[in-house]
Parts: C-alpha cells; structure tokens; sequence
C-alpha cells in the first residue's frame, strides 16, 4: 500500500475534520477566536507584519518625509526616497506612476509648490 492509499484509508477513518467543521459553527469557538485576534492584534508581531505588508504594497520605496502628515493627507513619492504629504484632492488630480514616471514632473511641481506654501506660512 502507498502512501497516498493510505492517507485516503486515513482520512475515511478519522472524521476529526468535520467534527471541527461543526465546532467551528459554534459561539463558543467564535468567541474564542475573536478574543485571540483582539488580543494577537495588540502585539509588536502583528504591527510589524502590518508595517511589511505596507511596504511591500508600496513596492519597497523608501520613506523620508520632507513635511509632517496632516488630516486628510497622502504621501506623495516626488523620487523613490522622499515623501511630501500633500492633501488627497491635489494628489489625485492627476494620475501618475513613479515606477514609470507617468506624469511625474507635473504633480512634482504641483507638490514642490504646496511644500514650499507649507513651509512659508510656517515662518510667518
């Protein structure tokens, strides 16, 4: 007898499967589970996992902003490096790709002139 014969004998024999299909259905194991994420979703582990999983959407730009973030804010990439949190209206006036450099030099310059807005009404 093979291996996949007897994991076939196995698997008709044992019906732990679907007796934790239909615990699974229960308050009980849904209580449990809501208490072990509430509580997993406290831990540094799960804050890291979330930070990765951000950079890896933003395909692994780096992060140096150049203004602080402000309500209603997005980071804007001007290169693969610096940030310029700029609000959403502005930024998604005008569709662009940093990867490609579609349309970048025009919301840079839109993004240059609002940072250099920003920083002349902070000295006054």
């Amino acid at each position: 007898m093979n291996k996949k014969d007897r994991m076939k004998e196995w698997r008709s024999s044992n019906k732990f499967k679907e007796h934790m299909k239909e615990y699974r259905k229960t308050d009980v194991y849904k209580k449990a589970q809501k208490k072990c994420m509430k509580n997993y979703r406290k831990t540094d582990v799960y804050k890291d996992s979330i930070k990765r999983g951000c950079m890896k959407r933003k395909r692994n730009l780096g992060f140096n902003p150049l203004n602080r973030p402000f309500f209603g804010s997005v980071g804007h990439h001007i290169n693969n490096n610096d940030i310029i949190y700029m609000p959403e209206e502005i930024h998604r006036a005008i569709p662009h790709c940093v990867s490609t450099g579609k349309n970048m030099n025009m919301i840079n310059q839109i993004a240059v002139l609002y940072l250099n807005k920003e920083v002349f009404k902070a000295e006054f």
